[in-house]
């Protein structure tokens, strides 16, 4: 049996992904709660550790980052829709770069820097269309 890292559903041994939450399963481990000597060179022995968070926020040592790919998502839709989904795609790319640095952990660090730099150019886009806006106004009420 595979142990699932981040939820800790028990799946056969041909499986690749859990079927409970679907992540890519990391490594075997092995169901029995004693892992024997012969283990200490098998790759695929039982690995010691908390395979779920004690309580809401707290993550596992190498857990998988959760704010890549929406910061990602509400930067791309924070260009599209003129900057309305910048400021949350700012915010979820601070966190991400936050839980990266925290866990020293690559995964999901790349998608959190790009969403951050797309949702400061969303809301550039915003405050540009603002300001145009707003000159447009001034200008049509000051030649009436």
């Amino acid at each position: 049996m595979i142990l699932c890292h981040h939820c800790a559903t028990e799946n056969d041994d041909t499986t690749k992904h859990c079927s409970a939450c679907l992540v890519p399963l990391r490594s075997r481990v092995s169901a029995s709660p004693a892992a024997s000597d012969s283990d200490a060179h098998d790759p695929y022995a039982r690995v010691e550790r908390n395979p779920k968070p004690t309580r809401q926020g707290d993550y596992q040592e190498g857990a998988t980052n959760p704010h890549g790919l929406p910061a990602l998502i509400c930067g791309i839709l924070g260009i599209l829709c003129c900057g309305f989904l910048a400021i949350p795609a700012i915010i979820i790319g601070h966190l991400g770069l936050k839980f990266a640095r925290e866990q020293e952990n690559d995964d999901g660090k790349s998608l959190s820097l790009s969403g951050l730099i797309l949702g400061y150019i969303g809301l550039a886009i915003m405050v540009g269309t603002f300001i145009f806006v707003m000159a447009g106004i001034g200008q049509g009420i000051l030649n009436h």
